[in-house]
């Protein structure tokens, strides 16, 4: 006999309508999601795609609903270096996902895209898998696999594409891993490099890069220092320059520690 497959805990549930909705409301052009309370309801209103609007969902509205339930989330990708769940942190479109696609391309291990969620085990900062996923620009997916149209598309409006982390190509953690280090990119130039920074520099690398601050209400805002001072004072944090030619992206890869 087949055994009978194990309960799932339903941690957040979503509806695909307003029917009911109370709570924190986030709007986009073609998108309005509201988040109750105390975080384990979504309600979601589009007029584009269903696709456009997970899109929104797997980002900025996860991102958000991590942080009302006091978890530090980042904006930044991550891949597994040695065991450890390497960062790469950045404001939007600086190349966090290119990096980590670069990486995959090479035989990395991906552990998330875009949202970066933090939790504590025993003194020690761990990043949570997220979903088997890489999104990526038409340029990016050019450069590095010479035609944009090698990837499939993420959505039928955008130009953004995916890469399957599922597939045998490509490896993907389900399970969560300790942080070795944070990268933030800060920019590009003729050369890729990396620098390390410390103490307050870091802490304020960090503090840029969490993710929704701009939704966050004064109560939320005030543990928000205390959690990045914690994290840049348990792991390292780099300052990462790319490279200007989105060929030589794969060159981060050896940058990393």
């Amino acid at each position: 006999m087949p055994l009978a497959a194990a309960p799932v805990r339903v941690d957040v549930t979503i509806h695909w309508n307003r029917d009911g909705a109370t709570g924190y409301a986030l709007e986009y052009e073609d998108a309005r999601f509201v988040v109750s309370g105390d975080a384990s309801e979504i309600w979601c209103e589009y007029t584009s795609t269903a696709e456009d609007a997970a899109t929104y969902l797997l980002g900025p509205v996860l991102a958000y609903t991590l942080r009302r339930r006091g978890t530090l989330a980042l904006h930044a990708s991550a891949i597994v270096v040695r065991e450890h769940a390497v960062l790469i942190a950045g404001a939007p479109g600086a190349g966090k996902s290119t990096v980590a696609a670069a990486c995959a391309l090479r035989g990395a291990t991906v552990l998330t895209d875009d949202v970066a969620a933090i939790e504590w085990r025993g003194g020690r900062a761990f990043v949570m898998p997220g979903y088997p996923r890489l999104r990526v620009w038409s340029d990016v997916a050019e450069a590095l696999w010479g035609a944009a149209e090698a990837l499939p598309l993420l959505t039928p409006t955008w130009s953004k594409r995916f890469i399957d982390l599922t597939t045998g190509e490509f490896f993907f953690a389900a399970e969560e891993r300790p942080v070795g280090a944070i990268c933030v990119l800060t920019g590009r130039a003729g050369e890729p490099s990396l620098r390390e920074v410390h103490g307050h520099e870091a802490a304020i690398a960090l503090l840029r890069h969490a993710s929704v601050t701009y939704a966050l209400d004064d109560s939320l805002r005030e543990g928000e220092l205390a959690q990045v001072t914690r994290l840049a004072s348990a792991v390292p944090v780099f300052e990462l320059i790319a490279p200007d030619d989105l060929r030589r992206a794969a060159e981060l890869c050896d940058l990393l520690p």
